[in-house]
């Protein structure tokens, strides 16, 4: 088997690199077996024919989307490079895929084609969504122990106020030297707690 014949059997064969290739009216001339595998439908049910678009695009305003940014891109002469799209397969199953593809020229430059490969990222992209949540909720939690202890902070210093508020009204009051002294050290106890509190919440 020389090298052309190598390469040949590997596009047709491998399951996991989607190849096909239109000819300039866009019907599909090659439809590999990953082809066939990730979208469900066989080639003889599309080779020749330009309608699996419609099947594998079945929202038309979608389709019309993902065929205009396409086309864009081809018509610019780029080639296309890590496109993503969501098709539909034969089994109702979405499936994402990411596309390269470019035109295939004659020797005289015209084109007479184009070729499509394309990668069945479906998994990558559910597990980049799910990363994607899991972070999300743990900033909502962060947030929201954030909140809370700040309204914890909040609750006990309006009680150490409070406390102060009826310690100053007891000190007012005509007490002997042992209650004052008690009085005392209460309220300095009361401010060591406050300003714990208040360096622990970064205030």
């Amino acid at each position: 088997m020389n090298q052309d014949d190598f390469i040949t059997d590997i596009i047709h064969h491998t399951t996991t690199i989607w190849v096909n290739t239109l000819d300039k009216q866009g019907n599909i001339v090659l439809w590999n077996h990953a082809a066939e595998v990730i979208s469900g439908y066989k080639k003889e049910e599309v080779e020749g024919k330009n309608d699996i678009w419609q099947k594998l695009y079945p929202d038309p305003e979608y389709r019309e989307k993902v065929f205009a940014k396409a086309q864009l891109i081809i018509n610019s002469h780029r080639k296309l490079y890590d496109f993503e799209s969501a098709i539909i397969s034969k089994f109702g199953t979405q499936v994402i895929l990411s596309w390269n593809s470019h035109n295939l020229l004659d020797e005289k430059g015209e084109v007479v084609g184009s070729i499509a490969i394309a990668r069945d990222i479906t998994e990558k992209r559910n597990e980049r969504l799910r990363l994607q949540n899991a972070l999300r909720e743990t900033q909502q939690s962060l947030t929201l122990s954030e909140e809370r202890c700040e309204a914890l902070r909040y609750g006990n210093t309006e009680s150490i106020a409070t406390l102060n508020h009826t310690l100053e009204q007891l000190e007012n009051s005509q007490l002997n030297n042992e209650q004052q002294r008690l009085i005392h050290q209460a309220q300095q106890a009361l401010s060591t707690l406050k300003e714990t509190i208040d360096s622990e919440s970064g205030h």
